[in-house]
This record gives structure tokens, sequence and C-alpha cells, in this order.
């Protein structure tokens, strides 16, 4: 890196700016933005257009290959996460089903117990004894299911903190007739679109919405 681009890089992107048709897309001023970053004066753009020259130099960057490529693999990596989620929702979902039967049954033999306890064709105590150790085995399979259960949500909401922090790219998918800009963030799998809303007539910062 050149020890002089801090001090050159606004004429260079000036320069950028002069030859690139979609920094309009950005900022409506662009003779006025390119002039002042000619004379090195950042200091002169106000503070929306300096958002717009740094959301117009991030969206370039994100066309280089080496860039595209880290953010490729990372889109492989999320898509791969959102399989594993799948799959931990299935895995879930079966546990506590299972868990739910469980405790279903155990009702169903608690109920018998208390009827056997006050019948009179079988020894109460081997009853009991026999009963005990049929509820002692259901407690435990409870306790295996819930397990799972929490097991399978603290999984889950490890695999969301995950793809919550996964950097994904935003491929262009086009310009409608009113200056509107579509992306798919994360790949054409994901199901995320933003739209980038064109600049206004004052100036302001073009804006995100899902």
């Amino acid at each position: 890196q050149s020890p002089r681009l801090p001090l050159t890089w606004p004429a260079l992107t000036a320069q950028l700016i002069d030859v690139s048709d979609d920094f309009s897309v950005y900022c409506e001023r662009r003779d006025e933005v390119s002039a002042a970053l000619a004379k090195g004066e950042y200091s002169d753009l106000t503070p929306c257009q300096r958002v717009e020259v740094l959301a117009w130099l991030a969206d370039r960057a994100l066309q280089s290959e080496r860039l595209r490529d880290h953010l490729d693999r990372r889109a492989e990596f999320a898509a791969a996460k959102r399989r594993d989620r799948a799959a931990l929702v299935e895995q879930e979902d079966k546990a506590a089903a299972a868990l739910h039967s469980a405790r279903f049954r155990l009702q169903e033999l608690l109920g018998k117990m208390i009827g056997s306890a006050s019948s009179r064709g079988r020894p109460r105590a081997a009853a009991a004894k026999e009963g005990k150790e049929s509820e002692a085995e259901m407690r435990a399979t409870i306790a295996e299911h819930e397990a799972a259960v929490a097991k399978y949500r603290r999984l889950k909401l490890d695999t969301d903190e995950i793809l919550d922090n996964v950097a994904l790219r935003a491929d262009l998918l086009g310009t409608d007739r009113h200056g509107r800009t579509y992306r798919q963030l994360g790949g054409r799998s994901s199901g995320s679109l933003l739209v980038q809303s064109p600049v206004s007539l004052a100036g302001s910062a073009a804006s995100w919405e899902a």
C-alpha cells in the first residue's frame, strides 16, 4: 500500500467517478462530488454525499473476484447451515412428540396405579411395587426426551446466531423504470430481496428496504 494513498485517494476516486456511469444511481450531484474530490477536499462533501460515495465504493469492491469468491464460500456455508437448522427443527419436533407421548403414558400409569390401590383382587404390595418400577422407568424416559428437546433447541439457537453473522453477497438483479435497484442477498436460493431506492431530489441518502 502506497504511503501517499491517504492523500491521493480523493483525486483517484474523482477520476473513477468521471469514467463510471453507475455513480449517477447513487448520487445525482455527480459533477459537484467529482469536483470536490478532485481538489482533495473530501470535507467539502455533505454527510449524505459521503454516504453515497461510500455506498458506491463498497458496491464496486463487492465486484472484485477475490471478494466474490469469499462471499460465494460464505453463501455455501450459510446454505449448509440452513439445511442443518431444518434437520434440527425436524429432530426437535420428533423429540417433543416423544416427550408428549411419554408424559401422556405416565398419566395413564398413575391413574391405573390409583385404581389398583383401591382394588381387592390383586395384592396391593405387588401392584404398588410393579407400578413404582414402571413409573421410575417412564420418568427416566421423560427426562431423556426433555434433555433431547433442550439439546436441539440449543443447537438451533447456536445455528441461528451463526447465520445472523455470516457475511453474504448481494447479487444485482436489475433496475426498474423508477430507478430502484434490486439485489438478492446471499445468493439466489436465499429468498432475501433488497430494494435500493434512488436518491431524492434533495440529495438524501439512498435507503434499503427488505
